[in-house]
């Protein structure tokens, strides 16, 4: 097979390249294959240095030029992602919780007087973020027996009058009554105290203005003897401002 010639003849922009390439072609002769080789010359254009130097400078030019206007942007767009996601416009809160020591075994129905449940808001201190366009909620996951109660801003769990009931036929007894003090009362939950009360259920509150607001289990010996009360911080983030 001819061996690959290559001739170079210099001009002035750029160098032309004569490549022999090998050329085969294959006939048939008495019944056999036979085969002849040749060479095909064909010439190629190659850059000369100058040129090559000087499309690399423009392509640095431009890549320079799209980092300066597209890279501020996009920092900008990562910072704004990143506050938006560390943004809280909602918040779970467990308004009661099943306890585990000792065992407990639900299968067969609720225990009575309301044993093997924890009375306590965990978190009782529950923050979201909200703006003036778009407002924010919190979902109560209740477990046991319980009634979500919130007051507007500014109330303290000292404001709340313990011993002013609810008043109804037949009376509620369960844990000394329901608390039914309605000053600043924004929210006031289901009542399932009765036997066959929803011991399991999830209220979703709004809330639309910040404020600290206090949530309290209406139920008197929860908020009385357990202290079962918490805060909603509803905080109004400025980035989302008009």
């Amino acid at each position: 097979m001819p061996e690959l010639e290559i001739k170079r003849v210099a001009t002035n922009s750029v160098t032309p390249i004569e490549i022999c390439l090998p050329k085969v072609s294959v006939g048939l002769r008495g019944g056999e294959y036979v085969a002849a080789t040749g060479c095909c010359r064909k010439s190629l254009i190659e850059p000369h240095e100058e040129e090559k130097g000087m499309k690399r400078s423009v392509v640095l030019i431009i890549a320079l030029l799209s980092f300066w206007i597209i890279a501020p942007n996009a920092m900008a767009q990562t910072v704004d992602e990143s506050r938006l996601s560390g943004r809280r416009a909602d918040a779970t809160v467990s308004f009661g919780l099943w306890q585990t020591d000792p065992p407990l075994d639900r299968f067969g129905g609720n225990p009575a007087m309301g044993a093997g449940n924890q009375h306590e808001m965990i978190p009782n201190l529950a923050t979201i973020n909200i703006s003036r366009k778009d407002s924010g909620g919190v979902n109560f996951i209740i477990s046991g027996n319980h009634v979500v109660a919130i007051y507007d801003d500014g109330t303290r769990a000292e404001d709340i009058d313990p011993n002013m009931l609810v008043q109804a036929e037949p009376p509620i007894t369960v844990g000394g009554g329901i608390i039914d003090d309605p000053d600043k009362r924004i929210y006031r939950g289901a009542n399932q105290t009765g036997a066959t009360g929803a011991r399991d259920r999830v209220e979703v509150v709004h809330f639309s203005k910040p404020g600290i607001y206090l949530v309290i289990c209406a139920i008197r010996s929860h908020f009385v003897n357990d202290g079962m009360y918490g805060f909603v911080v509803v905080r109004e983030d400025q980035l989302f401002a008009p």
